[in-house]
């Protein structure tokens, strides 16, 4: 009996120590699964981090420090400069997981705390339908990628025209006009091709909005912060021509009129009753008369007459009727000065050679995207903007963040940007958490 009970007990013993050794072997592989689980979730975040650090560092090395950022603590918008079918402006803030719509979380539920802020980077043009920005797409003209923009076009069908980012789009009627946004140039649609009308040989750059008034094309070249008029005018009625701070000393002056290749001769009669000035009074004796392209006004008895900033106005003008560039050289003594005439058109939008692309309205601390009216203009007001996380589009850093600070220091020029991440994050163990910090600097005077 008391060999059996020994044994009993031996056994007892046995079994306790295999169950210690059995869970200190179960301890070890788990904290050794966990911590090679810690290490695999701290190596990911790094990868995120660093996928996420590349493409801020070209953010700020493209910046386009002629726009001023737009700054608070929480948030910056900056200009970038273009990349094939990237960049423009470049939002960078912070968002809440969970994102309300975007069925993305950082912690799922059962942790100590589901709520995390994350840093996300959106490139947008600014005010416009980011799905037809992004999807290269607008109405029945589409590609998903980029316009090489040094290839040149006549014309093309529809379905081969590579768009880049497009904005907006408006008809006259008949002809519809595409402002095809990162390729810098405006396009037109008649009888199913596509035709180039402006671009960046014709100093367009970042064409938004468009709009047409009295068959006039106005555009919104919001990366040169300013409004064009595209415009074709015929006229029947020659406008005036007007001279203006002339000053100098000589009995007579001529006037030189020129096409924009060479002389235009003058084939219609003239006399002193077409001149008229703002100081000088006209002289009984005073005469006009021409020599192919010239007119000549001499001063009664060939007495020299002075001028200061006198203007001059000559009416009633005639056979202006071919469509060219028309101007003038003024010489009166020692002073000479070239004038713009007019233009003559044939109201014909998409002949190109004899229409006037003219700046209404520029202003290099706007960024103008809206045409209300020919005189009325807005330009990009980020307070107004959707500038919320969207996964579809919008670059994010995963890892959660622990702080965000931006500042600008507008003396010395310099922005700078100071991250603190977590390199590691423990949903489920909020003590379980290591930091890292970030900073980037960009000196907008070099």
């Amino acid at each position: 009996m008391n060999k059996k009970a020994f044994t009993l007990i031996e056994l007892l013993v046995w079994i306790s120590i295999s169950t210690i050794l059995m869970l200190s072997v179960w301890y070890l592989i788990t904290g050794g699964i966990w911590n090679i689980k810690s290490q695999q979730k701290i190596l990911s975040n790094v990868r995120e981090f660093s996928a996420f650090q590349n493409k801020l560092n070209e953010i700020f090395f493209n910046i386009d420090t002629n726009f001023k950022p737009i700054i608070t603590f929480s948030w910056i918008i900056v200009k970038i400069k273009q990349n094939y079918d990237e960049w423009w402006f470049a939002y960078i803030g912070l968002t809440d997981s969970p994102i309300n719509n975007n069925n993305w979380i950082y912690c799922l539920s059962g942790s100590e705390n589901i709520h995390t802020k994350h840093i996300f980077i959106k490139t947008f043009i600014p005010d416009f339908d980011i799905d037809i920005q992004k999807s290269h797409k607008i109405d029945w003209i589409w590609k998903g990628i980029f316009w090489h923009s040094k290839i040149p076009i006549m014309w093309l069908e529809l379905e081969k025209v590579f768009l880049n980012n497009p904005t907006w789009t408006v008809s006259n009627w008949v002809i519809k006009f595409y402002s095809d946004t990162l390729n810098n140039r405006i396009l037109y649609n008649s009888w199913a091709k596509i035709y180039k009308l402006l671009w960046l040989e014709d100093w367009i750059f970042e064409p938004t909005d468009l709009k047409i008034f009295s068959w006039d094309l106005y555009i919104a070249n919001s990366g040169n912060w300013e409004i064009l008029k595209f415009s074709s005018k015929k006229y029947n009625t020659i406008p005036n021509l007007v001279l203006t701070w002339v000053t100098a000393n000589d009995s007579k002056f001529q006037i030189e009129f020129y096409n924009q290749d060479w002389k235009f001769n003058l084939d219609w009669t003239v006399s002193k009753d077409n001149f008229s000035f703002q100081n000088y009074s006209k002289q009984s004796w005073d005469s006009v008369y021409k020599i192919t392209n010239k007119l000549i006004y001499s001063f009664s008895g060939w007495v020299a007459k002075s001028f200061n900033n006198e203007k001059i106005t000559v009416s009633n003008l005639s056979d202006f009727s071919w469509t060219w560039t028309y101007f003038v050289k003024f010489k009166m003594g020692a002073f000479e000065k070239y004038y713009k005439y007019f233009v003559q058109s044939d109201d014909n939008l998409f002949t190109k050679d004899d229409n006037i692309l003219e700046v209404i309205k520029k202003d290099k601390t706007k960024y103008y995207n809206k045409i209300n009216w020919i005189w009325s203009y807005d330009y990009y007001n980020p307070w107004t903007s959707n500038l919320t996380y969207d996964k579809n589009y919008d670059y994010i850093l995963k890892t959660p963040i622990k702080k965000l600070d931006i500042s600008w220091d507008s003396t010395k020029k310099i922005l700078k940007l100071d991250l603190i991440y977590y390199k590691k994050y423990n949903c489920y163990n909020l003590k379980d958490k290591i930091e890292n910090n970030f900073l980037w600097i960009k000196n907008y005077l070099k």
